[in-house]
């Protein structure tokens, strides 16, 4: 009784490489399936990939535009009036709850708090890289809030 089991079925899909450059019966043989001369029969040949033959490169025809700075990548400004909407009555104001209330990037590192709209609301902030222009620390001072370093 002849049994079948896998391993002693053929593999049907087993293909050797093609040997390049090994004379003229194998199909292959003189030019290697290179061509005729130029820099790509070469050995060693690489090229950018953005080449297109010489022809300027489509990346430096079109118009380049904006900027990002890289200077204050982790600073931020914040409304004093989004700040006391989104925490009221939450506590010690710092950096951590405003990241965590998704008014701050995550990387963000320092802040400064302005004024856009008045704000009536008493609130405390806790924290030294928290910075307030004149305006803002005003308009805190005058709802009986207080920052602290």
């Amino acid at each position: 009784m002849n049994i079948i089991s896998l391993n002693h079925l053929p593999n049907l899909h087993q293909t050797r490489k093609m040997r390049v450059g090994r004379g003229i019966g194998s199909g292959k043989g003189k030019t290697a399936g290179r061509g005729h001369k130029g820099q790509k029969a070469r050995s060693g040949y690489s090229r950018k990939h953005s080449f297109e033959g010489g022809q300027t490169s489509l990346f430096r025809r079109i118009p380049k535009s904006g900027f990002t700075s890289m200077k204050n990548i982790h600073q931020e400004e914040l409304a004093l009036h989004k700040i006391s909407a989104a925490l009221q009555g939450l506590g010690d104001i710092n950096l951590q709850l405003l990241k965590s209330h998704h008014l701050l990037r995550r990387s963000t590192t320092k802040v400064k708090v302005i004024v856009q709209e008045p704000m009536m609301q008493p609130l405390v902030f806790r924290c030294p890289h928290i910075h307030y222009s004149k305006s803002a620390a005003q308009m805190i001072s005058a709802a009986s809030g207080s920052v602290l370093a």
